[in-house]
């Protein structure tokens, strides 16, 4: 079967032709797929941030924890180039995967988490997305700290340049930014 599929020639030039297009070539697509989170993500090293301030508030009652700028990359800094939803927004990314924060505060398993901003706006992520890309907690963009103005000190980047599911439209509402506060969803 598999000869009469390649054109009854097993040495042809078509017959390799065609192996490579219909079996060769979807497998080396799979692969690339499955290891191109990998690629978009860098582990970094950038100077230390030194101000004591608190920016963020993860949990709720008495589990919660406060964090500082040093707090937060001290979980291993990473860097992301992606395009965004807004096109003044594409670029490099620097900050820690959301998932290493969550497992750092003790709710990684929450069935997901809500995020509040500093101006009232509220979104919901559920765990799926930082158990199935690596989702960054933005500190920075191109090296230095996001004012408030430039949609910090914190923000919500997903990998987007992977395409499929985390580019989709419907995805763009999770992308918080001047985020205060992090709550577990159960």
């Amino acid at each position: 079967m598999f000869y009469k599929f390649i054109g009854g020639n097993c040495m042809g030039i078509k017959s390799i032709v065609r192996l490579f297009i219909f079996i060769l070539l979807p497998v080396l697509m799979i692969l690339s797929q499955a290891h191109s989170g990998e690629k978009l993500i860098k582990d970094i090293r950038l100077p230390e941030i030194s101000s004591k301030k608190i920016i963020l508030r993860v949990g709720t009652g008495s589990a919660e924890r406060e964090y500082t700028h040093a707090d937060i990359e001290s979980l291993g800094l990473k860097q992301i180039r992606t395009s965004t939803y807004w096109k003044e927004d594409d670029g490099v990314y620097q900050g820690v995967l959301l998932r290493d924060l969550l497992r750092n505060a003790g709710i990684e398993a929450s069935k997901g988490i809500s995020i509040s901003a500093l101006d009232g706006f509220t979104t919901k992520i559920p765990r799926e997305d930082w158990e199935n890309w690596p989702v960054l907690l933005a500190t920075r963009r191109d090296g230095k700290i996001m004012s408030i103005r430039k949609k910090g000190p914190l923000r919500i980047i997903y990998p987007k340049d992977l395409g499929g599911p985390v580019a989709k439209i419907e995805m763009r509402i999770r992308w918080i930014w001047a985020i205060k506060s992090i709550r577990p969803e159960n």
